[in-house]
């Protein structure tokens, strides 16, 4: 991001592997939206995710030399990603309107803040969240008003008990044999074409020496919330959110792995996400071997997560590996605090605070 004068900046933003850039021109903070929709939630595999509208006085473009950048259409909803990282960047509701642009990718100057470009309003779309206000869907504790829609009446928590709403344009069919059960946990993308399943462990997991290293009590997986920069920049979400879950419990639908893009995040780690859509969808570290993956939350059914039948999301004073591979774990601490403190303080705070408050994270 590039300074012009004493009044306006030029900013930029870029995808993870940076070979896909865009600019505007900035002059004042501008509003910003935290969106929990379920095509932007299966873009980023974030439940929610913050976004600034543009404007024709803010001259988005993304730059000439942006060979990866890709498209994916989906209703009257289009959303801009790299084909080479899968970093969701921007988005457009409806055909011919302004770009809204994923926040979390613009690029800082130094010393400066997320909170010195925008200043977000509200939560929208709460009726695409999950089951209710709380848990995944209140994880940013700010005070901002919540709308079930983009605007309007407010919702109640009777009026979040809903089922999760379908991705938008999605095919007839697509959920066809993968619906959620009791012992499974199915996920998908934004645009279907990846599909997959996480099973429950078995109840004589602690047998199993892999198994024994991942699974917590109670055959839960653990789950936490991460503020690393790498994870940020490469799905465009504000913070992330993972699943982890050993790979002998994982199935990929074999029609998906054409589909299933790989990218060196970097030399000691590898992310997978969807060719088609750019939906980010898995972490490994290399040195595991394929034993453990990060699988995003966002790909699967928020409801089931929230209700703490799966996860557990804090450190429940016990001493496996998977205790060691969280960082920040044991110490009570989101993963790579330092991280969203330097870019976005205040949403760091707001999180720790929902830590304290919510039964889901604490």
């Amino acid at each position: 991001m590039s300074e012009t004068t004493d009044k306006q900046e030029i900013v930029t933003g870029r995808c993870h592997c940076q070979a896909v850039t865009y600019s505007f021109a900035f002059t004042c903070p501008l509003t910003a939206l935290y969106t929990h929709e379920a095509f932007i939630r299966r873009q980023t595999g974030f439940p929610i995710n913050l976004y600034i509208p543009m404007n024709a006085d803010l001259n988005f473009q993304f730059l000439p030399d942006s060979p990866t950048l890709q498209s994916f259409k989906s209703g009257d909803n289009t959303a801009f990603f790299c084909k080479s990282c899968g970093t969701t960047l921007s988005f457009t509701n409806g055909s011919g309107k302004l770009p809204c642009i994923l926040a979390p990718t613009i690029e800082l100057l130094p010393g400066k803040q997320l909170s010195d470009y925008l200043h977000p309003r509200a939560h929208i779309y709460l009726s695409e969240a999950g089951r209710g206000i709380g848990g995944l869907a209140g994880i940013i504790e700010d005070g901002l008003p919540h709308y079930m829609g983009n605007t309007g009446k407010a919702p109640t928590c009777e009026s979040l008990m809903v089922a999760e709403q379908p991705v938008v344009g999605q095919s007839p069919g697509m959920n066809e044999n993968y619906q959620s059960g009791p012992d499974v946990l199915d996920g998908h993308c934004c645009c279907g074409a990846l599909r997959f399943s996480i099973a429950r462990p078995p109840e004589d997991y602690e047998n199993d020496p892999i198994l024994k290293r991942w699974i917590k009590p109670g055959r839960k997986f653990a789950a936490s919330f991460c503020f690393c920069t790498s994870c940020r920049a490469v799905s465009g979400a504000p913070l992330f959110g993972w699943c982890f879950t050993p790979t002998k419990l994982l199935d990929i639908s074999p029609l998906s792995i054409p589909s299933l893009a790989v990218y060196k995040s970097s030399d000691k780690s590898t992310r997978r996400f969807c060719a088609s859509c750019g939906a980010t969808a898995f972490f490994a570290l290399d040195s595991l071997n394929n034993e453990m993956w990060d699988i995003a939350i966002g790909l699967l059914p928020l409801g089931e997560l929230e209700s703490g039948d799966w996860c557990i999301w804090k450190y429940d004073g016990g001493d496996q590996f998977v205790d060691s591979y969280i960082h920040g774990w044991k110490d009570g601490t989101l993963s790579y605090e330092c991280d969203g403190e330097n870019y976005f303080k205040g949403l760091v705070e707001q999180v720790r605070s929902s830590r304290s408050n919510s039964g889901l994270v604490n």
